[in-house]
């Protein structure tokens, strides 16, 4: 499935949207998951994609913590 499928005009706008709000919350409360950069340990990260296989319908396991260098 694409971003535009799920009726999103563009990928930034999927990443505005309260789905993806919800998914990064979950991500954040989750104890099983790093809270900081994957690469250095920064601790001011953004959830990126692993994979766009599931997109809308993400697992937390998609999802890796990168800061803004990496």
């Amino acid at each position: 499935m694409t971003f535009i499928e799920l009726g999103f005009s563009s990928y930034a706008d999927y990443l505005r949207s309260e789905h993806w709000l919800e998914v990064k919350a979950a991500y954040r409360r989750n104890p099983n998951f790093p809270k900081t950069c994957l690469i250095c340990q920064e601790p001011l990260f953004q959830l990126h994609h692993r994979t766009y296989r599931r997109i809308g319908r993400e697992k937390l396991t998609d999802l890796i913590p990168l800061c803004q260098v990496h």
